[in-house]
């Protein structure tokens, strides 16, 4: 083998073109993505006298395929909001929706910590969930603030994290105000 050319399909194999430069023989053979989104290949030898297999045609389908993601997804949390305050002994109520085009089976975790020098934890023990929905947390704490992180991830492993810009604040319940 003389040389190696490397097709490529971008359109399951309806239109083809040659990558740029031809490849001694063996491997490997490098190539370089453009763009996210679906490929497929076939490669082409060509012998010492110039002799090469033939060259892939429309509908032919590739010999090897992938997809390339380096997109995160997206993720629009719609509850809480940046700063909300919360009364001691309530529930917070977290919303999200996440979508992608490849996303993880249960693509959404939702952590919380105190402060921004401690760690993030868990804060429910279904610690994944599905691409949108909504959890009701009791947070364990009295007084203070905190924020809560929730995160998208792809099947690619490309996440997109979610935190408030301002801690949400937890406030005393000093009871009801008395009517007369």
């Amino acid at each position: 083998i003389e040389g190696l050319t490397l097709w490529v399909t971008r359109d399951a194999g309806m239109t083809w073109t040659p990558a740029p430069g031809v490849h001694p023989g063996g491997s490997p053979i490098h190539f370089e993505a453009t763009d996210d989104g679906e490929y497929g290949f076939r490669i082409v030898a060509r012998d010492a006298v110039g002799r090469a297999q033939p060259v892939p045609q429309p509908g032919e389908p590739a010999e090897i395929s992938c997809v390339i993601d380096t997109t995160p997804p997206q993720l629009a949390v719609l509850s809480p909001h940046s700063g909300d305050r919360i009364y001691a002994g309530s529930r917070v109520v977290i919303r999200w929706e996440a979508s992608d085009r490849a996303l993880a089976e249960a693509p959404v975790s939702i952590e919380a910590r105190r402060s921004s020098e401690d760690p993030w934890s868990s804060i429910d023990p279904d610690t994944h969930h599905k691409a949108a929905g909504a959890i009701q947390w009791w947070p364990p704490f009295a007084a203070g603030a905190f924020q809560p992180r929730v995160t998208a991830e792809d099947a690619a492993g490309n996440r997109r994290s979610w935190t408030p810009t301002r801690p949400l604040e937890i406030v005393p319940f000093d009871g009801f105000p008395e009517f007369e």
